[in-house]
Formats: C-alpha cells, structure tokens, sequence
C-alpha cells in the first residue's frame, strides 16, 4: 500500500471490476431482451 493509505492499483482494479460487472449484467438482460421477443413474437 501506498503512502497515506491510497493505493493506486486497488482503485484502478475496483474500478475495472465494476465496468467488467456492469457489461456483464447488460449482457445479460439483452441476451433475456432478445429471448423473450422470440417467445412472442
């Protein structure tokens, strides 16, 4: 850990989880989105 307890790297990855996190969860409804238009449609 850095020097006056901010360490660079641990808010670099946090952020990046959460980008990973958050394409992941937008994935997700389109890929149900698109599911259930094939249903009904």
């Amino acid at each position: 850990m850095a020097e006056g307890g901010f360490d660079p790297c641990e808010c670099i990855c946090t952020q990046e989880h959460a980008m990973r996190r958050l394409i992941s969860l937008v994935r997700v409804s389109v890929q149900e989105s698109y599911a259930e238009r094939i249903v009904y449609d």
